[in-house]
């Protein structure tokens, strides 16, 4: 307990909001991804496994910013929610991106 309440665990929720990874190229990347046939979500599946460190660092970031219960997955309503909030996006549009990125389908 004495460890979560060190500075540098406490410090990163602050670094985390003063530089948002999830930007509005994010959001376009992942709404052209929904758009984009199986077979190029396949393939741009594969070339994630090719991404650098810092690329993976921004994935990961962006990824942390939708995690809101922290638990390593992203919810449907917690992804709508973060959507809709700092991009107003529609709750349609959520679900069509939503649905292209989950792949566990649960």
């Amino acid at each position: 307990e004495k460890a979560l309440k060190h500075p540098w665990i406490t410090g990163r929720e602050q670094l985390r909001s003063a530089d948002p990874a999830l930007d509005t190229s994010i959001l376009a990347a992942m709404r052209q991804f929904a758009g984009a046939s199986r077979f190029r979500r396949a393939c741009m599946e594969m070339m994630a496994w090719s991404l650098s460190f810092e690329e993976r660092q921004e994935v990961r970031g962006a990824f942390e910013e939708l995690d809101v219960s922290r638990q390593g997955t992203i919810t449907l309503g917690a992804f709508r929610e973060v959507l809709k909030t700092r991009f107003d996006v529609q709750d349609e549009d959520t679900k069509n991106v939503f649905d292209a990125l989950d792949v566990c389908h649960d």
